[in-house]
C-alpha cells in the first residue's frame, strides 16, 4: 500500500498520496493555486517534477516536504510596500501606541492641501 496521510477538510475524510507522482495540473487544481505559481515553487527549488512523455509530474514526496517547510514559515518573509506600511501601523495600533495622520504637521493631503489651509482663518468647526 502507498503511503499517506488523512486529511478530514470540509467534513470530508480523504486520503492524500505522499508517495509516487502526480500530474501538475491536478494539484494545482486541488490546491487552488495557479500553474504559474506552482512554476515559482519548482524554479526555487521547492518541489521536483518530471517530464513522463511529454506530461509534468510533481513528485509528492518533495510536495509533502513542502508543506511541511511551509508549515515551519520557512518561507515566509516581510512584507513590503503598502502591505509594510500597513502591518507597520496596524503594530503600532496593537502596541497601544498612535500612528501619526498622513496629514498632520503641514504634510499634504490627497487635495493637494495642508490642515491648516483647508479651513479659513476665522472659521471654526462645531459638531
Amino acid at each position: 500500500m502507498h503511503d499517506a496521510i488523512h486529511v478530514i477538510s470540509t467534513g470530508h475524510k480523504s486520503l492524500i498520496p505522499t508517495s509516487g507522482s502526480r500530474a501538475v495540473k491536478a494539484v494545482c487544481r486541488d490546491r487552488g493555486i495557479s500553474v504559474v505559481t506552482f512554476w515559482r515553487w519548482r524554479k526555487r527549488g521547492w518541489v521536483t517534477t518530471v517530464n513522463i512523455s511529454g506530461k509534468i509530474y510533481v513528485d509528492l514526496q518533495s510536495l509533502a516536504d513542502f508543506d511541511r517547510r511551509a508549515a515551519t514559515g520557512e518561507f515566509s518573509k516581510a512584507p513590503v510596500g503598502a502591505a509594510d506600511v500597513s502591518s507597520k501601523a496596524r503594530a503600532e495600533k496593537e502596541l497601544g501606541q498612535r500612528a501619526p495622520l498622513p496629514f498632520a504637521d503641514g504634510q499634504l493631503t490627497r487635495a493637494g492641501q495642508t490642515l491648516s489651509n483647508r479651513l479659513p482663518d476665522n472659521s471654526t468647526v462645531t459638531k
